[in-house]
């Protein structure tokens, strides 16, 4: 397969956005049954348009009545060994111990919450686990910024996804400073949800994260960062049995 440009990426992006458009609508609504308010941060209150209206927001209720249940403890991951010696035994107390460390040092049990409300509010949630600057990173990822091909859905885990992110310019010369001059010149945007106001909307600019996994083990798959062009590409050892 010859080399994806980054015209490429984003015009595939574009394409899925657009053919997408009900899943946008979807969340919309959805954002204002929880929230009572758009998802461009304009506040809508119920009672605009009747009086009659119940005026008790039974589906934030739900949500958050769940989600405290489901979040108040912090579960840990446990390693079993099955007719091991206390040598094994030993080891994978040490391994619990090592992961229930981790969990703690990425907060793992502040971040995580932010997810399981989008998925009760969106009917999707989802948590990024990545390393950076050889530390484990977890942040949740708003519902809204993840695209994905829903054709290669019907056949199982999508080939190609797409995560949306709105950086600063400064930030992102930042990151990547051999490129300070193309960022310098990128188009500002808009923030797309959540941000009233303009006043922190000057030097904003879409930063684009694609992976398309390579279908086969033997073949590695891309990974790459793009705002306008590209800003880093990489191969990735993940592919479609991970």
């Amino acid at each position: 397969m010859e080399r994806e440009t980054a015209a490429d990426i984003q015009q595939r992006l574009n394409g899925l956005i657009l053919d997408q458009s009900g899943r946008w609508a979807m969340l919309e609504r959805h954002f204002f049954m929880y929230g009572h308010s758009t998802l461009q941060g304009n506040y809508v209150s119920p009672f605009e348009f009747t009086r009659e209206r119940v005026r008790i927001n039974l589906v934030q209720s739900c949500a958050d009545t769940l989600l405290n249940k489901v979040t108040k403890n912090s579960p840990r991951v446990t390693f079993l060994t099955d007719g091991g010696d206390w040598t094994k035994q030993q080891e994978a107390k040490k391994r619990e111990k090592f992961v229930y460390g981790q969990f703690h040092k990425s907060d793992v049990y502040k971040k995580t919450p932010s997810a399981a409300l989008a998925a009760l509010a969106f009917g999707d949630g989802f948590v990024k686990v990545y390393h950076q600057d050889k530390e484990l990173r977890v942040d949740p990822v708003l519902t809204m910024s993840v695209v994905v091909d829903e054709k290669e859905c019907l056949y199982g885990p999508p080939l190609t996804w797409f995560e949306l992110r709105i950086m600063d310019k400064d930030t992102l010369m930042e990151l990547y400073p051999k490129k300070a001059e193309k960022i310098k010149k990128l188009q500002t945007i808009q923030m797309p949800f959540y941000v009233s106001g303009t006043s922190l909307q000057k030097n904003l600019v879409q930063v684009v994260e694609y992976w398309r996994l390579s279908p086969t083990k033997d073949k590695p798959g891309v990974h790459a960062i793009l705002a306008g062009d590209e800003l880093d590409r990489k191969s990735t050892r993940l592919n479609s049995s991970h």
